[in-house]
């Protein structure tokens, strides 16, 4: 878009959490630059950004999805990605059933009972794409 960068995508069969938060996801323009805010969408091709990719590519993904199934079928994703520095990826649930809206207050209010049944499985990013060096 206009000579910009919106978005690359790491896909794979078994992350399918992470492939659909990437969908939601896309660069703005001062992403990589320290003391600016977001600004448009699309990252330029200047020195900070090129250098904050090259370091993506490098380290490659970093963070976990636990994905929740219940009766053999995916309900959902808690996606953890970590950016930069940060230790701890932020969480992102990703559904993939619908839910009714009393569902979705029971779930807040009583999440340890909500999740009884379900099997668990967390699949390491850095596995996924370990960076290119």
């Amino acid at each position: 878009m206009d000579g910009t960068l919106i978005f690359w995508k790491f896909e794979n069969p078994l992350t399918q959490g992470f492939n659909k938060q990437q969908e939601l996801e896309y660069f703005y323009r001062y992403d990589f630059t320290p003391g600016e805010s977001y600004g448009g969408a699309g990252l330029e091709f200047i020195e900070i950004n090129l250098l904050a990719i090259d370091r993506q590519l490098s380290i490659g993904l970093r963070g976990k999805e636990i994905q929740y199934v219940k009766n053999g079928q995916l309900v959902k994703s808690e996606v953890y990605v970590q950016y930069g520095d940060c230790e701890n990826g932020y969480p992102n649930t990703i559904y993939f059933v619908k839910r009714r809206l009393w569902r979705r207050f029971y779930e807040i209010f009583f999440k340890a009972r909500s999740e009884e049944g379900f099997v668990t499985r967390e699949i390491d990013l850095s596995k996924i794409f370990a960076g290119l060096e």
